[in-house]
């Protein structure tokens, strides 16, 4: 950017300062840029700390064009409203004669940039394919407005997603089309359930993210309509790995032969503290869930209430449903 004020500044004898900023917003928006690039834009040109929400988005930047917190925003801040958020500068002191029409501008970029939802969905569908040359990739990032040393993760939810939310783009399954965004590590995801999140990642290598939220999507369910794939630590790539090499595993075809309410008799055993405590989760008198217990033991080929047992049961059921799931 600094290259661009530098061919610019010949320009100010005859051109007005005004002229400098819409020539200078304008380039951006033939970039392509994302939202952190233009803020990161805008406080390069005004020598001071520049930031904006939009679309649920946040992005700050000094001039120096180091990422900057959402928190302790200055309250005297100068600010332009959106129609999905507000753009600011922090300058600090007098305000410069050519405030106004930089934040007039910098949210005509902002929305514009807002708008071209297929150049964003372009961009991260190039970022998360990792067959894509590396140079192709970090351009996409660009236009993104990340790093590719930016901690992000992804969320795969329905595909209908895609109507409300500009820069989501689709991925093909074995069972239909699902909807990929990308945020912030620690970003909280505005995306309709149910929905998978993926573990955090460098952005340069966020396919690995896009695996683990697809893995994750897949294991929602009425009950669980939100998986995070980093509270499964290391069950899910452990499962991840059984089913590419031994899909059909004893102890998933032990799960898969019962019916849906004793695998539901299976789960309040194994996660209750006790059977007394099960039985009171079932309505059922605590013998007759002694007696399922035993049977239940029996049927698997390992009592599921002991340590190893409960290893096993766990990764077998989240196999079991990765396996089942037909619709996503």
């Amino acid at each position: 950017m600094q290259e661009l004020i530098g061919r610019l500044t010949p320009l100010d004898a005859e051109a007005t300062e005004t002229l400098k900023v819409v020539t200078y917003f304008d380039a951006l928006m033939s970039a392509g840029l994302g939202l952190d690039a233009i803020v990161r834009a805008a406080a390069s040109l005004t020598g001071t700390a520049a930031g904006a929400r939009s679309a649920g988005r946040f992005a700050r930047s000094d001039a120096h064009g180091s990422r900057l917190p959402d928190s302790d925003l200055p309250p005297d801040r100068l600010t332009v409203a959106t129609q999905d958020g507000e753009v600011w500068i922090e300058r600090e002191g007098p305000a410069h004669s050519n405030d106004a029409m930089v934040l007039e501008r910098l949210a005509l970029t902002v929305a514009y940039a807002q708008r071209q939802g297929p150049q964003s969905k372009a961009a991260l569908a190039i970022a998360i394919d990792p067959h894509r040359a590396a140079n192709e990739r970090e351009g996409a990032l660009s236009r993104l407005g990340l790093r590719p040393a930016s901690q992000v993760r992804v969320v795969v939810g329905p595909a209908a997603f895609l109507a409300s939310h500009a820069s989501a783009t689709t991925v093909p399954t074995a069972n239909g089309l699902v909807s990929v965004t990308v945020l912030p590590d620690g970003a909280d995801p505005d995306i309709p359930t149910p929905r998978g999140v993926g573990i955090a990642v460098r952005a340069d290598e966020m396919w690995e993210s896009l695996h683990s939220a697809r893995l994750a999507y897949r294991l929602t369910d009425e009950e669980t309509p939100v998986v995070d794939a980093s509270e499964l630590g290391v069950l899910l790539p452990a499962v991840d790995a059984l089913l590419a090499r031994q899909p059909e595993h004893a102890d998933v075809l032990a799960l898969a032969r019962l019916d849906a309410r004793t695998r539901h008799v299976l789960a309040c055993i194994v996660t209750s503290d006790s059977i007394r405590s099960a039985a009171g989760l079932l309505h059922m008198h605590h013998s007759s869930v002694q007696a399922r217990h035993e049977w239940l033991t029996e049927r698997l080929g390992y009592d599921p209430r002991s340590a190893q047992g409960r290893a096993r049961y766990e990764i077998a059921t989240l196999a079991f449903k990765l396996g089942a799931v037909a619709t996503r």
